[in-house]
């Protein structure tokens, strides 16, 4: 589709939809469908305790990850950490370990580069830790 700057202007009250054959009115999404299966209860085996118990089906998934982590899988150990601790932002973490490295500063560097370069790493830091919290 071209770039078409009457796209971006929003439809008027009383204009025909742009979007005829869209999504109708009251029609619920994927999230809602999800949502209302992802309550359902099941009678299903704990993998813990080795009972059957009455679970969510929400419950039911998240007792599988963590008996996949336990017998070692590296995917489900990172999605459990992701959704406890957060995903990491791995570019500012990657630019910083980069430009701290011992290796970025060369011996035929003047004092005020070093100095400079110094500053540039602890300003970077201030931003990132403003924006996304604490950075190791």
């Amino acid at each position: 589709m071209a770039l078409n700057l009457q796209n971006l202007i929003p439809a008027r009250k009383g204009e025909p939809s742009r979007n005829p054959a869209g999504r109708p009115k009251g029609a619920k999404g994927i999230a809602a469908t999800l949502n209302k299966y992802l309550k359902c209860k099941i009678e299903a085996k704990n993998p813990f305790t080795r009972t059957l118990e009455n679970l969510t089906a929400a419950q039911i998934i998240a007792l599988q990850l963590i008996s996949k982590a336990i017998k070692g899988e590296l995917p489900a150990i990172k999605e459990i950490y992701d959704r406890l601790e957060g995903r990491p932002d791995v570019l500012s973490h990657t630019i910083i370990n980069q430009l701290t490295q011992t290796n970025v500063v060369k011996p035929v560097e003047t004092e005020e580069a070093i100095a400079k370069r110094r500053r540039f790493v602890d300003e970077f830091r201030q931003l990132v830790q403003g924006d996304r919290g604490v950075v190791p």
